[in-house]
């Protein structure tokens, strides 16, 4: 009796353990939202224009991007650059540029 129960408890560990192993791994926090986004904005004084946001992680690990905005009719106002940084937080996003 006392055998067939340490076969069944190992039995059952090893189901566990194995369920475990195979489990996939958790993405980091925002990885759902890696990859180009684009969208058009307008300002309080009748301007507009487009922008694309590239969000992706880099090969450390951090999440790295750029963006780039232009401005409907030219006027110059158009520019690149990368991401100082950025951060996930839940569902918040914040950036610096």
């Amino acid at each position: 009796m006392r055998i067939q129960l340490n076969t069944a408890v190992l039995l059952l560990l090893a189901s566990i353990c194995s369920g475990v192993l195979a489990a996939p791994a958790r993405a980091a926090d925002g990885d759902q939202y890696l990859g180009v986004w684009s969208g058009t904005w307008a300002g309080a004084d009748g301007s507009s224009g487009h922008f694309q946001l590239k969000l992706e992680r880099g090969g450390d690990g951090k999440l790295t991007g750029a963006i780039a905005v232009s401005q409907d009719g030219g006027g110059g106002s158009d520019y690149n650059s990368k991401l100082k940084n950025a951060v996930f937080a839940g569902d918040k996003f914040t950036a610096a540029y």
